[in-house]
């Protein structure tokens, strides 16, 4: 599919993005491999999640790239900061890259946004006008497995782990009619799509990671969703359902006798990992 909309230009993502959504595992990063190591070019990097944690692995020329203003204008902060000449952020349409660059890269990344693309348009194009003949390409992506209560860690019984579930997923089945990407693509580790058809296929990795999290984090990182903005612009009389949510654990909590200040919670998330070259 193409992305006709900046679904990630609202007020609750940017900054929000950048703390509150799950961080690429050191294990994916370390399967990154690559033959050359000048110049590298992160595709719809988003804040630059996953540029920072490459970027200082090249020597010459790397560049991070996004269509969203909103979080643009966080990745550029970031990156100017480094105050580093061979840095560069383009706020652009991927696939008008070529007209900005000059040069072709060793290593390409794509985190967690493939599915907005049409692959049968982007790959031919990172192919031919991007990617060196002896380079890589390392496509990331994730999604949220469950949340559950910290049981060992609070102190309390094993049958309350799951006592949370139940609400994230009122939560999710309220909005996933408002994704305008393929969920279950995404949940497959992009089983749906043929890489072959264009590149070898070296390796797929698929790992699955848990992060302590409070309430306020996972409530700022549920307000990230691109189906929960369209879901609120959509519908501004019904309820707010990451409002309802946070409301629901809250009673939760209270019966529990947790402080909501607590980091209680398990998020367990899975991401997966596709190389390729030509």
């Amino acid at each position: 599919m193409q992305q006709r909309k900046d679904l990630f230009g609202h007020d609750t993502q940017g900054v929000n993005y950048d703390t509150y959504r799950p961080t690429y595992p050191d294990k994916a990063i370390e399967n990154i491999r690559f033959t050359n190591n000048e110049n590298y070019i992160d595709i719809a990097a988003g804040t630059g999640q996953l540029f920072f944690k490459l970027q200082n692995k090249f020597t010459s020329e790397r560049v991070a790239t996004d269509i969203s203003k909103k979080q643009y204008e966080v990745l550029a902060q970031k990156m100017d900061k480094l105050n580093d000449p061979k840095l560069k952020h383009i706020l652009c349409d991927a696939y008008d890259l070529d007209k900005h660059l000059k040069k072709k890269y060793d290593l390409i990344t794509i985190g967690q946004a493939l599915h907005w693309f049409d692959i049968d348009k982007l790959l031919p194009f990172l192919n031919e006008k991007l990617l060196n003949d002896d380079g890589t390409i390392a496509i990331l992506s994730y999604y949220d497995l469950e949340t559950y209560l910290d049981t060992e860690t609070l102190g309390v019984d094993v049958s309350l782990r799951n006592t949370l579930s139940c609400f994230e997923n009122q939560f999710y089945n309220t909005v996933k009619a408002q994704f305008q990407c393929d969920q279950d693509n995404i949940k497959s580790g992009y089983q749906k799509y043929d890489f072959k058809k264009y590149f070898r296929e070296v390796e797929f990795y698929k790992f699955e990671v848990e992060t302590r999290q409070s309430l306020d984090s996972l409530v700022k990182y549920f307000r990230t969703y691109s189906a929960y903005n369209t879901y609120v612009e959509k519908y501004p009389d019904k309820d707010d359902p990451v409002d309802v949510y946070e409301k629901t654990i809250l009673q939760e909590y209270k019966k529990l006798n947790l402080k909501p200040t607590n980091p209680p919670m398990l998020l367990a998330s899975i991401f997966f990992l596709h190389i390729l070259r030509k």
